[in-house]
């Protein structure tokens, strides 16, 4: 089933189906809405002045120096993956993903920043009412002395804001994985999906070993090539019916 309406120029179509996944305890077939309509939000608006207009731009400031120095890369996403939350307002998360690492997407925004060494992506997923529904964060670095790389996901997720309501774990992981791989406009955040989507399936085949993970296999394939397999995951609901996820190696 579809995911969303067919959408006015400029807005994203997509015709994913509800994966099957029988036997395994984790996984509902929940048949999700056809020709649902995501609404697109709007570009983050960022503060031109007025009284809340000079902390933003001291706190942009800073991190913009703060990325000068080795390692800074993973201060300025930690703080602004930490000062985004499940449930907020537009007005509550605009300002917090900086401008020149951050775009707008049909599934919400996406932030990118690759320095040192270090890659950092942030997903930010919106509900319909343009509040934030989920939160995806993978870093990626090579070892100090070179060789094998390093990489950490966590994430945390409301299906129900996400419209996926019932979906067990594994299978509102996959309707997202699917959402990323149909939105391919803009580099920015082609790389940001690729990142994060790449620890999402390692995370699914470590948890469940199952095949179907919600990509065409090209394009799964091309994302797992920056996550190492063999990593701790993690996958939890909680009594809030939120979802906790972690992959790191």
């Amino acid at each position: 089933m579809s995911h969303r309406l067919p959408s006015p120029p400029g807005r994203l179509h997509r015709e994913t189906p509800t994966p099957k996944m029988a036997g395994m305890n984790q996984m509902t077939n929940v048949p999700r809405p056809t020709n649902h309509r995501r609404v697109t939000p709007r570009t983050p608006a960022h503060s031109q002045g007025g009284a809340g207009a000079w902390p933003t731009a001291v706190i942009a400031a800073t991190l913009g120096l703060m990325l000068l120095a080795p390692g800074c890369t993973r201060l300025e996403a930690d703080w602004c993956y930490r000062h985004i939350q499940i449930g907020q307002l537009p007005r509550d998360y605009r300002d917090v993903l900086p401008a020149d690492a951050s775009r707008r997407t049909p599934l919400g925004l996406a932030y990118l920043r690759e320095a040192n060494g270090r890659r950092d992506a942030i997903v930010v997923l919106l509900a319909d009412d343009r509040r934030v529904a989920g939160k995806l964060h993978a870093s990626q670095r090579a070892r100090l002395r070179g060789g094998e790389r390093q990489y950490r996901l966590e994430g945390r997720i409301d299906p129900k804001l996400y419209d996926l309501a019932g979906a067990g774990p594994l299978d509102a992981l996959r309707a997202i994985v699917a959402d990323m791989a149909d939105e391919q406009r803009g580099r920015l955040a082609r790389d940001a999906y690729a990142l994060v989507g790449g620890g999402l399936i390692r995370l699914m085949r470590t948890k469940a070993n199952i095949e179907d993970v919600g990509a065409p296999a090209q394009v799964a394939d091309t994302w797992l090539e920056a996550v190492p397999p063999g990593g701790h995951a993690r996958l939890e609901t909680n009594p809030d019916g939120t979802i906790h996820l972690a992959y790191e190696r």
